[in-house]
């Protein structure tokens, strides 16, 4: 079996740094498309425009269907840049763990070497 090399501590530490600012940008998205959802509730709850034979829209309503796209569209695209950042955020989590791996398979193949010495 070929000989394990070490993981550079650098890639590890780098791939670490991505995890931290892929986290935040993704949680800073995350709290902002509630502040919009929240809005919009309010709105579809207050405004007669959206009202339908004068009462308000149902909150399940609200909940499938403005909530998710926004009332022209406009929570699409945070929704396109939230999934992006949940699999580069995946990417990177299983990157890590692999190179974590790859450190364990060495130092196995290291104390073996020196106990066969």
């Amino acid at each position: 079996m070929d000989k394990v090399k070490l993981p550079d501590f650098e890639d590890i530490a780098s791939t670490i740094k991505e995890i931290r600012e892929l986290s935040i940008e993704k949680s800073l998205l995350d709290l902002e498309l509630k502040a919009r959802e929240a809005e919009i509730n309010i709105e579809a709850t207050r405004d007669t425009k959206h009202f339908v034979n004068k009462k308000p829209p149902s909150q399940e309503y609200i909940k499938n269907s403005w909530r998710i796209t926004g009332f022209n569209g406009e929570l699409i695209k945070p929704r396109k840049r939230l999934a992006a950042l949940y699999a580069e955020l995946e990417y990177n989590r299983l990157r890590l763990a692999m190179l974590n791996n790859l450190v364990e398979v060495w130092r196995t193949q290291s104390a073996n070497e020196r106990i066969s010495l």
